[in-house]
C-alpha cells in the first residue's frame, strides 16, 4: 500500500514539473557556505526567490491496523494533494518541512520512515529543494529527529536535493542538533548572501528518552531550543559580520512558537482581530517550554534562543530580522507584533496536512523575496496558499529594503 502511494504521489503533477539547476560548486568559494560540496541557493534570473512551508503533515496518523487504519491513509493521500497543487501553483526555490512530518507515536517500527517517503515525494515530483525541521511528534518510541535525518541523507532519490543539516555544536541535547542556517545568493557568483534562512529544534516528543537520566512520563521531555544553539547563533553571527561587513536580514523557522508569540496572540492579535487576518483559533498559543519547563524547573527556557534570534540577528534596532515562523497550532496562521515584545514579527504557517487536529482548510505559507537591481533585497510578502488554488491574506515583510508588519486581506500580488 505504502509504495502504491508514493507512486501516485510521484506521478501526481510531475508531467509539467521543471528542472532545477542550481550549482554544484559556485563561481567563488565562502568559507560561511555551510555544505561542504560548496553547493549554495540563489535568487532566480528574474530577481526572485520563494519559499513554502509544509507543516504538520501527520502522515502515519491511526497506523497500526486498528478501525481507523484506513482513514488515515485517506488523510495521507489528501496531504499529498495538498502539496502538489501548492508545488503546481507556486514553483517555489525551496520547500520547508516544518516539523510534524510524521505523527510517530502511531508507528511500528518497520514503517516509521516509510512514511517519510511519502513525505517527500511531491518536492521531489518537482524537483524541488527542501529542508526539514522537526516536531514533537517527529520523536517518539520508534522514530526520532536522529532518525529521520539519517534516513532523509541516505535515500538516494531525496540527498540530491535535501539542505537539512545535523549541527552538533549548536546543542548540548543530542536530540536537539538541527539548528542550521541556509545562506541565498543572489547570484553563483556573489560573495556575500542576500539573505540568511535559519532553522531551529524544538526538541520536545511523546516520551522520555532517558537522555538527562530522566525516564519519566511522556511530557517530561525538554520542549524548546537547547540553550546552547543560543551560543552558535553568537558565534556563527560574529564570524558572518567579520566576513561580509554586516548580517543580510534573516527568516527564523522553528517548529513550537517562542514565548512571544503568546504575548503577541493575547495581545495585539486579540485586541485589534481587523488588523491580523487569517485565523486565530488556538488561545492561548501553545509555546516552547509550555510542557516541559516546571518539571526541569526552569523559567523561561526559551530565552538565549529568543534574546540570541532578536538580538543578534535582528541587530541594534531588531530589523535584521525580518520575521520568525513556527506551525505546532493548527489553528493559527496570523503574522502580528505586540509592543510588549519589540519590533519583531511572528507569523504561524497554515496546517498543510489533513493529519492531526482540526478542520480548517489546508494550505501553506508562502514567502516571496525579490532584489533590487544592485542585487539586495527590496521587498519580501507572504501569502497564504490554499489547495483550491486561491491565495489570501497578503503580509509585507520587507518594502523598499526595510523590516515592515503590513496585514491585508489581499491576494498573492502579481509575479
Amino acid at each position: 500500500m505504502l509504495a502504491s502511494l508514493l507512486l501516485l504521489a510521484l506521478a501526481a503533477g510531475a508531467a509539467a514539473a521543471p528542472r532545477r539547476a542550481f550549482p554544484a560548486k559556485p563561481a567563488c568559494d565562502d568559507a560561511l557556505n555551510p555544505y561542504p560540496d560548496g553547493r549554495r541557493l540563489t535568487f532566480a534570473p528574474d530577481g526572485t526567490f520563494k519559499v513554502v512551508l509544509f507543516t504538520d503533515l501527520h502522515y502515519g496518523e491511526r497506523d497500526g491496523g486498528n478501525v481507523w487504519a484506513a482513514w488515515g491513509v485517506e488523510q495521507d493521500t489528501n496531504s499529498t494533494r495538498v502539496m502538489n497543487r501548492a508545488l503546481d501553483d507556486e514553483a517555489p526555490n525551496l520547500v520547508v518541512y516544518g516539523g510534524d512530518q510524521i505523527t510517530g507515536e502511531n508507528q511500528l517500527w518497520e514503517n516509521s520512515t516509510a512514511y517519510l517517503d511519502q513525505v517527500f515525494a511531491p518536492a521531489l515530483a518537482h524537483d524541488t529543494p527542501f529542508t526539514s525541521i522537526y516536531g514533537n511528534h517527529d520523536e517518539s518510541y520508534n522514530i526520532s529527529h536522529v532518525q529521520s535525518y539519517w534516513f532523509e541523507k541516505t535515500r538516494a532519490a531525496a540527498k540530491r536535493l535535501s539542505w537539512t543539516q545535523m549541527n552538533d555544536a549548536s546543542s548540548a541535547d543530542p536530540k536537539g542538533v538541527f539548528n542550521y542556517y541556509i545562506p541565498v545568493y543572489a547570484s553563483a557568483s556573489a560573495r556575500t548572501p542576500a539573505l540568511l534562512l535559519w532553522f531551529f529544534d524544538s526538541r520536545s516528543g511523546t516520551f522520555n528518552s532517558g537522555y538527562f537520566n530522566v525516564s519519566d512520563e511522556k511530557h517530561m521531555s525538554q520542549d524548546w531550543v537547547d540553550p546552547q544553539a543560543a551560543q552558535w547563533i553568537n558565534a556563527t553571527a560574529g564570524r558572518m559580520r567579520d566576513a561580509w561587513g554586516a548580517l543580510p536580514k534573516s527568516l527564523v523557522y522553528v517548529h513550537i512558537p517562542p514565548a512571544a508569540a503568546q504575548v503577541i496572540g493575547n495581545g495585539s492579535v486579540a485586541e485589534k482581530p481587523e488588523e491580523h487576518p487569517g485565523i486565530d483559533y488556538d488561545e492561548p498559543v501553545d509555546v516552547q517550554g509550555q510542557n516541559g519547563a516546571a518539571f526541569w524547573g526552569r523559567s523561561k527556557p526559551d530565552k538565549p534562543f529568543w534574546d540570541a534570534v532578536t538580538g543578534t540577528l535582528g541587530g541594534a534596532d531588531g530589523t535584521g530580522l525580518i520575521a520568525v515562523t513556527a506551525g505546532h497550532d493548527h489553528g493559527n496562521d496570523w503574522c502580528g507584533r505586540d509592543p510588549a515584545v519589540g519590533p519583531f514579527t511572528f507569523c504561524f504557517g497554515r496546517h498543510t496536512g489533513y493529519g492531526g487536529y482540526g478542520s480548517w482548510a489546508r494550505g501553506s505559507r508562502v514567502w516571496r523575496a525579490r532584489l533590487d537591481a544592485a542585487g539586495a533585497l527590496a521587498d519580501l510578502h507572504s501569502w497564504i496558499r490554499m489547495e483550491d488554488h486561491s491565495t489570501a491574506n497578503t503580509t509585507t515583510l520587507v518594502q523598499g529594503g526595510h523590516t515592515v508588519l503590513i496585514n491585508s486581506r489581499d491576494p498573492a500580488p502579481a509575479a
